[in-house]
């Protein structure tokens, strides 16, 4: 959650990783599309589920289109491994 990689920020001292902030937004972007579905959505909802602003929104993803087929990518990947066993 949004909450455990400030956590982490702060008991590190540094900024979120890249890879940090593309994974709260994607897990972001599931709860808001889950919640109000894809074109009742919003960045700036996402944004604020995550803890970050609708630049950081824009800056990892081609917008709400690019954001909501990266949580499809997390989401099949995470099946995947699933059925593989890994």
């Amino acid at each position: 959650s949004a909450e455990v990689v400030a956590a982490r920020r702060e008991a590190a001292g540094t900024a979120a990783t890249l890879v940090e902030v593309r994974a709260a937004l994607v897990r972001a972007a599931y709860a808001e599309f889950t919640e109000h579905g894809f074109h009742q959505a919003s960045v700036e909802g996402i944004a604020a589920r995550a803890g970050f602003t609708k630049g950081a929104v824009y800056g990892n993803f081609d917008g709400k289109f690019g954001l909501f087929l990266a949580m499809l990518d997390a989401e099949s990947a995470s099946r995947g491994s699933l059925l593989s066993g890994h």
